[in-house]
């Protein structure tokens, strides 16, 4: 026959531990989640930092080489504008010196 002693003893969080995810609160009051059994929750916690935090430096890496890039599309597309804004220049004084030629 089961008591009810029995069945407190079967609720105790550290006794259900093994069997089920159950949520507690660590010393910050922060609740988290035990849903690995045998895990030790800092370890799987820092290494998932860890993995964050290579990305986070991955993806800098990433964005400074995306930038570099940009920049150096937009250094040629200066020099081209510049050397096209040149070109025109040219033409319209050339095309206004035709005209007053054309006035004399």
């Amino acid at each position: 026959m089961i008591n009810d002693s029995s069945l407190n003893k079967l609720r105790k969080p550290e006794n259900i531990r093994h069997f089920h995810s159950y949520t507690r609160k660590n010393e910050n009051k922060l609740s988290y989640n035990h849903s690995h059994v045998g895990v030790d929750s800092s370890l799987t916690s820092n290494e998932d930092f860890q993995k964050l935090a290579q990305k986070v430096v991955k993806v800098r890496d990433d964005l400074i080489k995306f930038e570099k890039s940009i920049d150096a599309q937009f250094i040629e597309m200066k020099a081209v504008l510049d050397a096209s804004l040149k070109s025109i220049t040219e033409e319209i004084k050339s095309l206004k010196k035709k005209l007053q030629q054309m006035k004399i």
